[in-house]
């Protein structure tokens, strides 16, 4: 029978104790015998000893074994730039802070003192990602019983912040390709045409390019020597498998460059033949020269990006449009948080052709 106590003692004399822990009742036997001296003890400590039977013994396991373990645990879902790069998160940006500690001696106010000191020396776009990773570590440590809550998870939320990235000008984007010569110009007017991002643009292959159907079946890009393909796995929120239209002034310049194209498999190729591992070498000996060469402020090479969907946007293409063409998810807030808009005055935007059909004049296609 239950008693005012908090405890009872079984038929066969066992000591047993009972209360309310977190609006729950619950009864646990001590497995000790209802002799005078444990009974004495029960009456005084009966909850501390019903708490103690309650709550989980947690096994002390250090964060730096068990997040790596998760890491390369989980290492399928991504491809490998990627897991690179939460490695590198983890050892660099988690461990300083945590290295000494057990997984289940972290509790919120270490998590949100972390995180405010990455928040002095990173952007908190990345302090958001070293968070994620934590936070996966976490929950993998709760499903395995090693600590009672996910302590990140109640941490204060990182609110990320987006700068506007400012684009080039029509007028910019005229003199670039003006200005421009050879390969580097037809790559200059695909991206600025396309919204195509660096890698995906140098990532190019013949038989993507449908120039009887204006358009590119894209299948692939590349980064840091790796290039990303269907069978890769990457980054959710990028698409680089999608059909992009071409206008007719890039399709006039590209089946111009094909009678002569340097090589057979690739569209764009280094000086010893082969595809392009990254766009460094195409920013340092083709891109910085040609702005320094007309005095337009350098931007970097990936805002050719934000020009063309700046320009399209003016131009009264629609966000799932514009979406689709540059690999966004239609879920993806990034075309209001990052991307700038020059005139967002829709009854002043021209119906009229593609911007991108008269950047140049026609006289002008090599």
């Amino acid at each position: 029978m239950r008693n005012k106590s908090g405890y009872y003692i079984s038929k066969n004399k066992i000591i047993y104790v009972q209360g309310t822990v977190d609006g729950k009742f619950i009864r646990k036997s001590t497995g000790k015998k209802a002799t005078k001296d444990n009974l004495n003890y029960i009456k005084k400590f009966y909850y501390e000893v019903l708490l103690k039977l309650t709550v989980k013994k947690v096994k002390k396991v250090s964060l730096k074994t068990y997040g790596i373990k998760i890491l390369e645990n989980t290492s399928i879902r991504r491809g490998k730039n990627q897991q690179k790069d939460i490695l590198s998160k983890f050892h660099n940006h988690i461990l300083p802070t945590f290295k000494n500690f057990a997984l289940n001696d972290i509790k919120t106010s270490d998590v949100e003192y972390w995180q405010n000191l990455l928040l002095k020396k990173l952007s908190s776009s990345s302090v958001k990602k070293c968070r994620e990773i934590l936070n996966l570590i976490f929950r993998k440590a709760l499903a395995d019983d090693l600590v009672n809550k996910n302590y990140v998870e109640l941490a204060d939320n990182i609110q990320v912040v987006n700068a506007k990235k400012e684009p080039y000008t029509e007028a910019e984007l005229r003199l670039l390709l003006e200005h421009s010569t050879d390969w580097f110009h037809i790559y200059l007017v695909l991206v600025t045409s396309t919204g195509l991002r660096v890698g995906e643009a140098l990532g190019l292959k013949w038989e993507d390019i449908d120039l009887n159907n204006n358009f590119i079946d894209l299948k692939r890009s590349i980064s840091k020597g790796q290039i990303i393909d269907e069978t890769s796995l990457t980054n959710k929120t990028k698409n680089h498998q999608r059909l992009i239209p071409l206008d007719s002034t890039a399709v006039k310049k590209l089946a111009k460059y094909h009678q002569n194209k340097p090589s057979n498999e690739w569209v764009f190729v280094n000086k010893h033949g082969s595809h392009f591992t990254d766009g460094r070498n195409v920013n340092k000996y083709y891109w910085k020269p040609l702005l320094a060469k007309l005095n337009i402020k350098d931007r970097t090479m990936y805002a050719l990006r934000h020009s063309f969907v700046t320009i399209m946007k003016n131009h009264g293409a629609s966000d799932m449009w514009l979406k689709s063409v540059i690999g966004h998810k239609q879920s993806s807030k990034v075309m209001d948080d990052v991307y700038f808009t020059f005139n967002n005055e829709h009854h002043k935007i021209s119906n009229t052709n593609n911007f991108f059909n008269h950047i140049e004049k026609e006289n002008k296609v090599i």
